[in-house]
């Protein structure tokens, strides 16, 4: 599968320059640490280390991608890994590799200077860990688990969609045993404090130039109506469909027609 995967990605490596979005990302390799930190956006800690590993090849847009087509092979093997620990069967868990291995949005993020890729590899762990969790939530298990949450925000704050996920799964599988919840609500009161923190801190005078453009494109649903709240609930669900599914029309992973565009 990490050998399909690789093929399906090698075409989207570039060596004459980076897309505009990917080459902002790049560009943090060229000032200082805390304007890097600035321009990281909602992905301090990904921009931190591309940040590093492009100093390590400053003028070559190929070393640039390399560590996120690092980042979605390993994802392939990272689902597979998943599966495996929650005890799947082997035809689901090769499933599971297949998709990723070729699902558009996976083939495109893997070579563009972006942190999803890196959200998959950490929310397979956040998802394992959270199973551990559930097994037995001993308080290291839940130590570890508050770690990784924390430690996933810093990288990316998509990642705090799972963590979130993961802990209230925990608290509605062990609400009636009131010899774990106690032990689960204070661990992941102090795990959400501590990135509650950290995301006021680091995100909280983020520009609102992303979030306007997200807007303006019809990424959020529309509530203004039944019919626009439909459209909008409709337009993201093709682009969900689309990101894993490759299609025979000329659409892009957000769902929309390439060929209007």
């Amino acid at each position: 599968m990490v050998v399909i995967g690789l093929v399906l990605r090698i075409p989207g490596l570039a060596t004459k320059g980076l897309w505009r979005d990917d080459a902002w990302v790049a560009l943090s390799a060229r000032v200082d640490w805390h304007t890097a930190l600035r321009m990281g956006g909602v992905a301090p800690g990904f921009t931190l280390i591309e940040r590093l590993w492009i100093c390590l090849h400053p003028d070559s847009p190929l070393w640039a991608q390399i560590l996120p087509l690092l980042f979605g092979l390993a994802g392939i093997y990272a689902v597979y890994a998943m599966l495996r620990h929650f005890r799947l069967p082997t035809w689901l868990r090769l499933c599971g590799a297949f998709t990723v291995a070729v699902s558009p949005v996976c083939v495109q993020f893997s070579t563009h200077v972006k942190q999803y890729a890196g959200d998959l590899l950490l929310s397979c762990l956040l998802l394992c860990l959270g199973e551990s969790a559930r097994r037995g939530p001993t308080r290291r298990a839940l130590a570890i688990l508050g770690a990784a949450s924390f430690g996933s925000l810093i990288f990316s704050a998509q990642t705090a969609l799972v963590a979130a996920g993961v802990w209230a799964a925990l608290v509605i599988e062990h609400y009636r045993d009131r010899s774990r919840i106690a032990s689960i609500m204070t661990s992941g009161l102090v795990a959400g404090l501590l990135c509650g923190a950290f995301a006021w801190v680091a995100f909280g005078d983020l520009p609102p130039t992303l979030h306007n453009y997200w807007r303006a494109t019809g990424a959020f649903i529309d509530h203004s109506s039944l019919s626009n709240f439909l459209q909008s609930a409709g337009r993201i669900f093709l682009g969900f469909c689309v990101g894993f599914v490759p299609s025979a029309g000329l659409l892009d992973t957000g769902g929309f027609n390439l060929a209007a565009a």
